[in-house]
């Protein structure tokens, strides 16, 4: 009975961390960007640590939440050790300036940097549960467009390598079509 019950969970377990993820695409709080950092850091080679979390603005009016993360023991071109960063974009849901409503703040993943082996795990549990590995990592780019489920908006995400870095440095980008 406990080796039935164990398989029982083993499975559950199994197909619950395979899943899509799609709820963790269109706004998640800003504790909750943290989560999905260390998330995503579970599939990176190496140990990795969280270095800071803090709030940063472009200059043009955009507003970003940065989680970073860092490996001694891998280090870049340079020797300088290696470091991550995730950037989530800031947006007030529901806000309406003119009737001086603030809204709720959601941050939305914009920008994850890695090795391809890193990102597709990611890629996987997070947009495109099908995606076909040897095809990804022979293409230059990849594209999957989504649907929010809260609005009328779509979303386009990318996995591309910048084809001048010899590093194998590959970015998930994500925009609002």
């Amino acid at each position: 009975m406990k080796k039935t019950i164990f398989i029982f969970l083993s499975l559950i377990f199994t197909v619950a961390t395979n899943a899509q993820k799609p709820e963790w695409l269109f706004g998640i709080s800003k504790d909750s960007c943290k989560i999905f950092a260390d998330d995503a850091m579970s599939h990176f080679k190496g140990a990795y640590k969280f270095i800071e979390a803090y709030d940063a603005d472009d200059n043009t009016g955009g507003y970003y939440y940065v989680v970073s993360y860092r490996s001694d023991s891998i280090k870049d071109a340079f020797g300088r050790p290696d470091v991550y960063g995730f950037m989530f974009r800031k947006y007030n849901i529901g806000e309406n300036k003119a009737l001086e409503i603030a809204g709720k703040p959601r941050y939305f993943i914009e920008r994850i940097e890695g090795r391809f082996l890193e990102l597709y795990p990611i890629w996987q549990a997070y947009i495109d549960a099908n995606a076909d590995k040897l095809k990804m990592s022979n293409d230059l780019i990849t594209k999957k467009n989504i649907d929010n489920p809260n609005n009328s908006k779509k979303y386009a995400y990318c996995l591309f390598q910048v084809e001048s870095e010899s590093d194998n440095t590959w970015y998930i980008l994500v925009r609002n079509l």
